[in-house]
């Protein structure tokens, strides 16, 4: 079954691939959905959905007090993660409190699949907006139910058990959906702004700056320099 999961996660990246670029509704980031997708495998959906609203609400309010801490990147985001696992044992501690196993769900939840989706859903709420970033988050949450069920598809399974071979055609189709099927049919319904395909491989304003600064410079010919002969220029270049 874990072997299972594993191929199916080609097959779930190419609903991402699907969902961004071909039908170009925007989501937080290529991997966050599936990652999410993972944790409803194991808590449910209607539980995990819960806990994911209560962990964001909760960690959306502990942002600004944490904030005010100037402290940096890595202080901040151990913080929230012990905020999370605070929160999770709290849930424990319900749950047998109540006598359900229900919330005993909630510690299938990945720690860190929670920080990753509040702190981008937090970010996208401080640059973009609270309707962009409930948009984005809303179709990340629908899309991780999506994927959830096609690994819950015993089919699927089966056949990526016997031939893993499958996996490079996947590869393959993402290639073709990326290079050719980028048609972003509804991206004209989405709020905010488009910024997760920035391409990190592009060069940079800095690096272009730098590259035209190790250019030797170039002197202006005659037909710049009216009334200047080829021969005073040669004379200025040699000295």
């Amino acid at each position: 079954r874990r072997i299972a999961l594993i191929y199916i996660v080609s097959a779930a990246a190419i609903f991402v691939v699907l969902t961004r670029l071909t039908l170009g509704i925007r989501v937080l980031g290529p991997f966050r959905s599936i990652l999410l997708a993972w944790a409803f495998k194991y808590t449910g959906i209607l539980v995990g959905v819960f806990f994911l609203v209560l962990t964001v609400g909760t960690l959306i309010v502990l942002r600004k007090p944490v904030k005010s801490l100037r402290l940096p990147y890595f202080g901040r985001i151990t913080i929230m993660l012990s905020s999370v696992a605070a929160a999770m044992t709290a849930a424990l501690l319900i749950g047998q409190w109540a006598n359900t196993e229900l919330l005993h769900a909630v510690t299938h939840l990945p720690v860190v699949v929670l920080c990753l989706i509040s702190e981008a859903f937090a970010t996208k709420l401080s640059s973009e907006g609270q309707i962009s970033a409930v948009w984005k988050m809303t179709t990340t949450v629908i899309l991780a139910m999506a994927i959830s069920l096609l690994a819950s598809w015993p089919a699927l399974r089966e056949v990526m058990i016997h031939y893993p071979e499958l996996l490079l055609v996947q590869m393959g189709m993402i290639i073709v959906i990326a290079r050719f099927g980028a048609f972003r049919l509804f991206d004209k319904w989405n709020p905010g702004t488009d910024d997760d395909d920035v391409d990190e491989e592009l060069p940079s304003a800095v690096t272009v700056a730098e590259t035209r600064v190790d250019q030797p410079a170039k002197i202006p010919g005659p037909e710049v320099w009216p009334g200047v002969t080829p021969r005073t220029v040669e004379t200025v270049q040699s000295r």
